[in-house]
This record gives C-alpha cells, sequence and structure tokens, in this order.
C-alpha cells in the first residue's frame, strides 16, 4: 500500500503501548544553628526545615519505533533504533513542609494533596550491537518531557505560625540520559 511505512529486511516499524507509573519527587531541606559566643550549639538551637513535593503519575503511554539495519562486520552486525511515544497521565501529588528544632520540642507542618492531568513526550535514539547469536548490547541517548505537573520553586516559607509554601504549575520539565543495556534471547 501507498503512504504506509513497509517492513523489510533493512527496517522495521514498531508499536509501543502500554500502562505507565511516573514518579518525580523533590525535596528541599534547609538546617539553621544558632550558636553561642563560644561557638556551641545543640538540639535546641539547630532549627530544620523541610518540603518535599511528590508527583505520582498513572496512565499510559503509546507510541512507534524503527529499527535500521547497518551492516554486517567482523565483530558483528550493528542497527540504529529511534523510539518516539507521548502519554497522558493523572498525577497525584502530595506536599509536606514545616519547621521542627532538632530537639522535636517544637514543629509546625502543613501537608496537602492536589491533582492534574499530566502530558509527556519522550524521544530515545540508540545504537544497537548484535556482538553473538542471542546477545545484544544497546548504547543510546534519552529525553523525557513533562507538561502541568507541580512543583514549589520558592520552597521556603518563613511563617512559623502558618507554614504555606507557594505550588506552582510547571509548564515544562525535561530529563534527559544516556543508556545502556545487554539482551540475552534464549
Amino acid at each position: 500500500m501507498a503512504g504506509l511505512p513497509r517492513e523489510d529486511r533493512r527496517h522495521r516499524v514498531y508499536g509501543l503501548f502500554g500502562p505507565r507509573i511516573v514518579w518525580i519527587w523533590e525535596n528541599f531541606n534547609w538546617t539553621t544553628v544558632a550558636a553561642d559566643i563560644n561557638g556551641n550549639s545543640g538540639p535546641s538551637s539547630t532549627a530544620i526545615y523541610n518540603n518535599m513535593v511528590s508527583n505520582r503519575m498513572y496512565g499510559v503511554h503509546a507510541g512507534f519505533g524503527n529499527d535500521w539495519f547497518l551492516g554486517t562486520t567482523p565483530i558483528g552486525a550493528f542497527s540504529f533504533v529511534l523510539d518516539v511515544e507521548g502519554g497522558l497521565y493523572l498525577d497525584l501529588v502530595k506536599t509536606n513542609a514545616g519547621y521542627e528544632l532538632a530537639d522535636r520540642s517544637t514543629s509546625s507542618t502543613r501537608a496537602g494533596r492536589m491533582s492534574t492531568l499530566s502530558p509527556s513526550v519522550e524521544f530515545r535514539a540508540g545504537v544497537k550491537w548484535y556482538c553473538w547469536e542471542g546477545i545484544t548490547i544497546e548504547v543510546g541517548y534519552d529525553m523525557q518531557t513533562y507538561f502541568n505537573t507541580i512543583a514549589s520553586p520558592r520552597p521556603v516559607d518563613f511563617n512559623l505560625g502558618q507554614v504555606n509554601p507557594e505550588y506552582d504549575h510547571i509548564f515544562f520539565r525535561w530529563y534527559q540520559g544516556i543508556h545502556m543495556g545487554i539482551t540475552f534471547t534464549f
């Protein structure tokens, strides 16, 4: 059929689909110590501030991939792989912020829950080396982007009586990295 991708010995196209859980966890800690004139301090003069934001995203992803066979060499065969995916997640956010003295005699905290829809786009490119029959080594680059997640860009709230740091929707976050793996096929 004209216009549809075709599969042959040097190129194949495949679909990707399934459920996924993504967890973005951020924690800001700040410890302040009040020392006397001699430099002495203790638990009663040490304050700890903590602000935690947990984005747990539950959803589905779908996309497609391509695998182009590059050729055979005396050390094995090689191929180039390119995957593109999109996803939609229900982002269940937990927040917890508060002050506490190190001796645990005084504290003030606030916890909350929020939810939002968060779409994503993912991109992976890599090279596969078929070094031996049934053994494949892959090295590549990953990039993941998430939209409409929640964070605390200014995590410190200086009001001990009513801890209420600001939480905002972040339009765009992206993570990148290198992946490496080995596959054994039986």
